[in-house]
């Protein structure tokens, strides 16, 4: 990394997320921030609408988190991916402010969503019994089932970004996604 460009006024599109990070704890240069606000405001905007199912909501939940980030960056780990930090105070955000809003229906469509390909037959489910189904699926699977399905195909993550997050091999983690859905289709049945 030459460090001459991260403590120019303008940020390249080159630095890595982490890069921006220490240049604007280090600067406190709003640049560097601004870039970070930039590649990931429609990305958190998108997983609170996704949680929320509300667009003022979700804006007014994806400009809390970036007020959240802001305060707290310097808590923000060298050698942790930014990604995965920001996606996980969205996701813990909009959780905490479903349980104080009460909404369990919400919470239960949120946390159900990820498994709606496994309903063979969407069609012939009503909505609530689509989320009755899922929500039947997810009760009988253990909480490390629910999260690598939930890494998988709600935050569509790679099966290689999988296996670096929960240092194991990628085809460990191909057996736990296969396990985990057959675990929630039996669950289902």
């Amino acid at each position: 990394m030459n460090t001459l460009s991260i403590f120019t006024k303008t940020p390249s599109k080159k630095l890595t997320d982490n890069d921006l990070v220490q240049a604007f704890i280090a600067t406190q240069q709003d640049a560097f921030y601004a870039e970070l606000y930039d590649r990931y405001a429609d990305k958190v905007y998108r997983k609170c609408y996704f949680i929320l199912k509300n667009e003022a909501e979700a804006a007014d939940a994806t400009q809390d988190i970036f007020t959240k980030v802001f305060i707290n960056i310097s808590q923000f780990r060298e050698g942790q991916k930014f990604s995965s930090w920001i996606m996980s105070i969205s996701k813990n955000y909009c959780i905490d402010l479903i349980r104080k809003n009460k909404r369990s229906y919400q919470a239960a469509e949120y946390q159900l969503e990820g498994l709606t390909e496994m309903v063979e037959e969407p069609n012939y489910y009503t909505d609530i019994s689509v989320l009755q189904v899922l929500q039947k699926a997810l009760g009988g699977i253990s909480s490390t089932d629910r999260n690598i399905l939930e890494m998988k195909y709600l935050q569509e993550m790679s099966i290689r970004d999988i296996s670096k997050m929960l240092n194991k091999s990628e085809s460990a983690i191909k057996m736990r996604l296969k396990r985990a859905k057959s675990r929630a289709a039996t669950a289902c049945a």
